[in-house]
């Protein structure tokens, strides 16, 4: 799946190469020490969890972090960029919607720039991963999710009339 250079394999691909590329997220359990039990495997090595960077792109360098830290980390800021994610989520502490001692952007105004969306109650790709038309009901998908995802088109709509004008 990670040779298929085709666009409909995206999904294989895209979220993959960003990892590679610049967010890291690689979680190891080789490093623990050997007087603890480890939260992951310690077969799950650097170099194993980082063949799909090998791979797939030829990416044999770490992740360049700091080309999205320096937009502000947990705080992170930058015009037409929606922060979204489930309240739920198990990688929220991960996320630009952490919950931290400082502020952080859930203390930020969603603005149509740059909208924050915490979705109640929802977990991981909720807003993103939707349902096949046989799977809608009135209560799916859940009320917080379908507003979420109405606000997520809007503010894509909004920033395609920016961009139109803005080429005129």
């Amino acid at each position: 799946m990670y040779s298929d250079k085709n666009i409909t394999n995206y999904n294989a691909l895209s979220w993959s190469y960003q990892v590679c590329k610049e967010w890291g997220y690689i979680q190891d359990g080789s490093n623990v020490p050997d007087d603890r039990l480890p939260l992951i495997s310690r077969l799950l090595t650097i170099s194993y969890l980082t063949q799909v960077c090998r791979y797939a792109f030829n990416i044999t360098t770490p992740p360049n972090v700091n080309a999205v830290n320096k937009y502000g980390g947990f705080n992170i800021s930058y015009p037409r960029l929606a922060t979204i994610g489930g309240q739920a989520d198990p990688w929220r502490p991960a996320t630009a919607l952490a919950t931290l001692s400082e502020p952080d952007v859930l203390n930020q105004t969603s603005t149509p720039s740059e909208p924050v969306i915490l979705i109640q109650g929802a977990v991981h790709h909720w807003d993103e991963n939707g349902l096949f038309p046989n799977e809608t009901t009135p209560n799916l998908p859940p009320a917080p999710v379908a507003n979420a995802q109405r606000q997520i088109v809007e503010a894509a709509q909004g920033w395609m009339v920016e961009w139109k004008a803005a080429r005129l």
